[in-house]
C-alpha cells in the first residue's frame, strides 16, 4: 500500500478545480472532471490529481488536448508557486442505476440489495437501501411496503432522498430506509455474516491509495474495487429511464471478480475488512462496465436526517 504525496490537500486540488472548471469541461470530449490519485513515475508513489474524464482521449500535443498541469490556487485566490497534475481518463457517457434488473435481495420500485441493518439515533433498527430501488422516481416515501424476493414483506419504507425527474435537478445522494417488519440484527451486512465495527470519513476514499473496497453478492461472491476518483461535477446516470445528474460521489474501478457489477447490485454497501470485522464507507447505486458510482455513507446519513 503506496501512501499519497500530501504536499497539498484535497481542499487545495477541489480550489484549482474549480478555478479552471469551466476551460477543462470546454476540451473535445470531457465528460465530467474529478479528484483521484495519479502514480509519479520513478519512485511508486501517488500524488492527488485532477481527473479529466473523457468519452475519448486525443494525442498529447494535438489542438484542444488537456494541459498535463495545472497552475494551483492559494486560499485567497491567487496564484500558488505549485502545480497540480492532470489525468486524462476514458469513462462511459453514463452510468445506470444498478436496481433495473435481477434481484439478490429485496423487491421495490426495481430490484436491488439491502444494504445492511443499522441501529438509529433512536435506538430503532433501520433497513439500508437506494430510493430507486424502494421508490419510483418523483415519489416520496409514505409507508410503502418492501418486499423481499420470495414476495415476503420485510419492512416499510419510513424515509428517502426524492429522485426527481426535473430537467436541469442536481442529485447527490440516492438513498432510503425502511422499518423492518421481519427479525433483524442491527450492524449486519444482510449477505455477509462478517460483524460492522464502524463507519469511515468520506476522506478515506482518497486518503490512501491502493486501499481495497468490496462488496459481496447475495450468493457471497466478493467484488474488490480500487482508485477511487470523486466525481466534481455533473454526472448522468440512466435511472429507470430518466437521464438523472449526479454530483458529489465516487467512481471505483473494479480489480478482482467474478464477473462485472452488475443490475440488482444497487444498495450494496462498500465496506472494508479491519481483520476484526468491516468498516462501512459508502452506499453503491449506479455503474458501467468495470465502474462503479458510490455515496460516501457519511453523506447518505446526513441526506436521511436522524435516522443515522
Amino acid at each position: 500500500m503506496t501512501l499519497s504525496d500530501s504536499r497539498y490537500s484535497l481542499e487545495d486540488v477541489e480550489r484549482t478545480l474549480r478555478k479552471h472548471e469551466k476551460r477543462l469541461l470546454a476540451h473535445p470530449n470531457v465528460i465530467y472532471l474529478a479528484i483521484g490519485e495519479k502514480i509519479r513515475f520513478g519512485n511508486g508513489k501517488t500524488r492527488l490529481a485532477i481527473r479529466v474524464c473523457v468519452s475519448k482521449k486525443m494525442e498529447r500535443g494535438c489542438q484542444g488536448a488537456v494541459p498535463t498541469r495545472l497552475r494551483a490556487i492559494n486560499p485567497d485566490g491567487s496564484l500558488a508557486d505549485y502545480f497540480i497534475p492532470t489525468d486524462v481518463e476514458e469513462k462511459p457517457l453514463t452510468l445506470q442505476a444498478l436496481g433495473i434488473k435481477g434481484a439478490d435481495v429485496i423487491d421495490g420500485s426495481t430490484r436491488g440489495s439491502v444494504g445492511f441493518v443499522f441501529r438509529g439515533n433512536g435506538g430503532n433498527n433501520y433497513i439500508l437501501t437506494n430510493a430507486h430501488v424502494a421508490l419510483a422516481i418523483n415519489e416520496e416515501a409514505n409507508g410503502q411496503p418492501l418486499f423481499d424476493s420470495q414476495n415476503q414483506q420485510i419492512g416499510t419504507i419510513f424515509r428517502a432522498t426524492p429522485l426527481l425527474s426535473t430537467p436541469g435537478h442536481i442529485h447527490s445522494v440516492d438513498a432510503a430506509v425502511a422499518i423492518p417488519s421481519v427479525q433483524t440484527e442491527p450492524f449486519m451486512i444482510a449477505d455477509n455474516p462478517s460483524p460492522i465495527v464502524g463507519y469511515g470519513e468520506k476522506d478515506d476514499f482518497t486518503r490512501v491509495f491502493g486501499r481495497n473496497f468490496f462488496y459481496h453478492r447475495q450468493n457471497g461472491a466478493r467484488l474488490i474495487f480500487q482508485a477511487p476518483n470523486w466525481v466534481a461535477t455533473p454526472r448522468n446516470v440512466n435511472v429507470e429511464g430518466h437521464m438523472l445528474i449526479f454530483i458529489n460521489f465516487f467512481e471505483l474501478t473494479l480489480v478482482q471478480g467474478p464477473s462485472l457489477p452488475q443490475g440488482g447490485d444497487s444498495g450494496s454497501v462498500i465496506v472494508s475488512d479491519t481483520g476484526n470485522g468491516l468498516i462501512v464507507h459508502g452506499l453503491l447505486f449506479a455503474g458501467s462496465g468495470n465502474i462503479i458510482g458510490v455515496m460516501a455513507i457519511s453523506d447518505v446519513f446526513s441526506a436521511l436526517g436522524s435516522v443515522g
